[in-house]
């Protein structure tokens, strides 16, 4: 498990965004973990659904479905990328 959670931190390290696909709201502890680093990072967070935990949903990013969010990297690239002047 250590290995596996490694591996999941060193990815959400390297991605834009986090998704969490927490069916019924439901944030476990791994996960909760996986949030807060992300946060730590700076990273953009994304929910299936929004979760009852407080403390969880003041850390928690918009609710999207992973279509929504594929489009909205998508524009967000597009209005981030440089300019090139010739």
């Amino acid at each position: 498990p250590k290995t596996l959670e490694c591996e999941h931190l060193n990815a959400i390290s390297q991605a834009s965004a986090l998704y969490l696909c927490n069916v019924g709201g439901y944030i476990g502890p791994a996960s909760a973990m996986e949030l807060g680093w992300a946060r730590a990072f700076g990273k953009m967070v994304f929910v299936k659904e929004q979760c009852d935990d407080v403390t969880l949903r003041h850390f928690m990013g918009e609710q999207a479905t992973p279509e929504q969010v594929k489009e909205l990297m998508l524009e967000e690239r597009a209005t981030s990328a440089p300019s090139q002047l010739d």
